[in-house]
């Protein structure tokens, strides 16, 4: 089963569950029974898995300091 981005799920990539049809990249066969095409596959998952959670705690980090900055306005209004 393919995920409904149209990405296969790691089983898939790997080899472990047959794929129901093949869909390809343009300009990019990928073969699921070879080992560097599967390798290559973890590798840009794995980065863009980082990349994402750098995103994500970018965002975090962002939200945090809108929250000490409210937290700061509401005490500046409560002792006024």
């Amino acid at each position: 089963m393919m995920h409904g981005d149209g990405l296969m799920t790691m089983a898939q990539a790997v080899g472990d569950v047959p794929m129901p049809r093949l869909s390809f990249a343009v300009g990019y066969d990928f073969d699921p029974y070879d080992r560097e095409d599967v390798e290559e596959v973890f590798e840009t998952m794995e980065r863009h898995k980082v990349e994402e959670i750098l995103a994500l705690h970018r965002e975090l980090e962002a939200k945090n300091e809108e929250i000490a900055q409210l937290r700061a306005q509401w005490a500046e209004l409560g002792t006024e």
